[in-house]
């Protein structure tokens, strides 16, 4: 649901859903914020959170005592239906048609406010799936500020992967150990942690810089 206001101010009036989510994150922080220390605030507990969950109701470990839990697989499942929905789907066609070339996507008679909205849609949708892995599966209740940036992770991972399902679990894969290496790293040495988040920002300038040159490379060989 919380996708849907950029999606619509996106497809109606063209506002820039970079801006718009950037400004609605803060929005849904203090939301959250608010909730959680006035209305599911856990009694006997200094820190901003909820009580815990069920037991039931928490994901099951594939590895005991680690955190791994069936969220990997469910997450593998999601990547398949994702690769299978824009590869095989007529709406998952257009929805990359639109993308990649919107004045095509108009000339043919596909709807883009609409094929906007869909696309807020899943992605909220998966964003809010995630959401849930980590507290279902990590946290096991939601805790104020839970979140130290893996919506700007998410965006790393999927230049880096390049929006190829193969290329964005492996992407996922390496983000997620140097996010889990350097805080043992940063345990049992004296290597910061700030060390790694550098070594995560290089790797995605280096991302960002190979997207910006393809353009380039592919125009330069079409006229050789």
């Amino acid at each position: 649901l919380w996708a849907i206001v950029p999606g619509v101010l996106r497809a109606r009036w063209r506002v820039d859903e970079v801006v718009t989510t950037l400004m609605l994150n803060y929005v849904a922080i203090l939301l959250t914020s608010w909730l959680v220390n006035y209305y599911f605030l856990a009694p006997d507990i200094a820190n901003s959170m909820s009580p815990l969950i069920a037991r039931q109701a928490r994901l099951s470990s594939l590895l005991p005592p680690s955190q791994l839990t069936i969220a990997f697989v469910a997450a593998l499942l999601v990547t398949g239906l994702y690769a299978y929905f824009f590869d095989r789907t007529r709406v998952g066609y257009e929805l990359r048609m639109v993308g990649l070339n919107p004045r095509f996507a108009r000339a043919v008679g596909i709807d883009l406010a609409g094929a906007v909205i869909i696309a807020f849609v899943i992605s909220g949708i998966l964003g809010g799936v995630a959401g849930g892995f980590q507290i279902l599966g990590v946290n096991y209740r939601f805790i104020d500020h839970f979140s130290p940036g893996y919506g700007f992770t998410g965006i790393a991972v999927a230049l880096l992967g390049r929006g190829h399902p193969v290329g964005i679990v492996l992407a996922a894969l390496f983000f997620g150990a140097l996010s889990s290496g350097g805080a043992m790293i940063q345990l049992f040495s004296d290597i910061p942690l700030d060390l790694i988040n550098i070594l995560q920002g290089t790797v995605m300038i280096f991302a960002v810089i190979e997207l910006s040159r393809l353009p380039l490379v592919k125009r330069w060989l079409r006229h050789a």
